[in-house]
């Protein structure tokens, strides 16, 4: 891993090389925004140049070698000068003789954070989820404590980098804010949140903010469409749906993408009809309702919007070339020809507003009926 594996984020990195060239690092930073846009993968690359032994300096660019035996450890995440934290569930076997924290979960559970953390070392995007855990806890912190102090005086820079901070119980906050207060020179903290608005004011004053933006549509759309034998249709799609967060993107990759999409434009291709529409129209609600859950028809009806959206925007230019549904022009070009006055704007409103109600989990089916008979009305009414 070097700083080029890290998708965009230019000023960011360049803020953080800038920061070891001039000598001017700071104790405690946070990397804020939102979920999977580079944050956890910026923090380990800046460890890892922070304690190679045979930096590469390029200009303002500096760089890890990526052969020396500390940036070997850090591919692995294994070097004894990084500490990650992220939330963990509740150690099954409770209190311990021994002060490792790890020590107090089952076999299982630590099998679990093993691969979890195997997983983030082949790809800094991955989200660790870890089953039942929900907090950060205070035995964390006191124990990250206890490992920097042992470690004074070793050479290079301990890092700590803590995962989702905001997700810290109020009890390892205020741990850790102590030792924000007493910051040793050889130890940095790095703190990521997608959440910084929920955080301590006291901590988020003690720290050197760097906001992280969200990626854009061509960056998501270059790294999946290198990285992943995917239909074009499908990476223009999952990339629009990522909503710029590459961590969201893998997700769909790894579940396996299932285009919801084209059910929902069947459906509304069915509800177009002029007349004997309803059975049809019922039925394959009816279908889509038992074969998917909440998420996918959530997705679904995005997916379906970003439809509708490329079909607005043939309509205001015929020449316009930024289409996302590239499989469906011919389908997309039939509609706009044929319902010139389709009053798009109103469309999206109620997509919106039923997707508001499905998170409510106000029936599907009986949102579904309402909202596809609805795109009808506006149908006919515009012309």
């Amino acid at each position: 891993m070097s700083w080029n594996t890290i998708i965009g984020q230019e000023n960011q990195k360049q803020i953080l090389q800038n920061s070891i060239n001039k000598n001017r690092i700071h104790n405690s930073y946070l990397f804020y925004g939102i979920e999977g846009v580079g944050k956890a993968a910026t923090a380990i690359e800046f460890a890892k140049v922070l304690n190679c032994h045979s930096p590469i300096i390029d200009g303002n660019a500096i760089s890890a070698c990526d052969n020396c035996q500390s940036c070997k450890q850090f591919h692995s995440l294994i070097h004894p000068n990084l500490y990650l934290i992220y939330s963990l569930p509740t150690p099954k076997n409770g209190e311990s003789k021994n002060d490792d924290f790890i020590s107090r979960f089952s076999d299982e559970q630590i099998l679990e954070i093993q691969n979890q953390m195997q997983l983030l070392a082949e790809n800094p995007y991955h989200k660790i989820m870890i089953p039942s855990a929900n907090s950060i806890k205070i035995d964390q912190i006191r124990e990250l404590k206890r490992k920097i102090s042992l470690r004074s005086g070793f050479v290079g820079k301990q890092v700590v980098i803590i995962f989702n901070a905001n997700e810290m119980t109020p009890e390892a906050s205020n741990s850790l804010l102590k030792t924000l207060e007493e910051s040793d020179p050889n130890t940095v903290i790095i703190l990521t949140t997608s959440r910084k608005e929920i955080m301590l004011s006291t901590i988020l004053s003690r720290t050197q903010h760097i906001y992280f933006q969200p990626l854009t549509y061509n960056e998501i759309y270059k790294y999946i469409s290198q990285q992943f034998q995917l239909e074009d249709s499908n990476a223009r799609i999952i990339a629009t749906l990522a909503n710029g967060s590459l961590t969201t993107a893998l997700q769909y990759i790894d579940k396996g993408f299932t285009d919801t999409r084209l059910e929902f434009i069947e459906i509304f291709r069915t509800v177009l009809k002029k007349k004997n529409y309803r059975i049809d129209f019922l039925k394959k609600i009816e279908k889509i309702v038992k074969e998917e859950d909440q998420k996918s028809i959530i997705n679904g009806l995005l997916l379906f919007q970003n439809w509708l959206r490329d079909a607005y925007n043939l309509s205001l230019n015929p020449e316009n070339h930024n289409i996302v549904n590239t499989d469906q022009i011919e389908v997309i070009t039939n509609f706009v020809h044929n319902f010139k006055n389709y009053n798009f704007l109103t469309a999206f409103s109620q997509i919106e507003n039923s997707v508001i109600l499905i998170k409510k989990n106000v029936n599907i089916q009986i949102i579904l009926v309402n909202l596809f008979l609805s795109l009808r009305q506006i149908v006919y009414n515009s012309n």
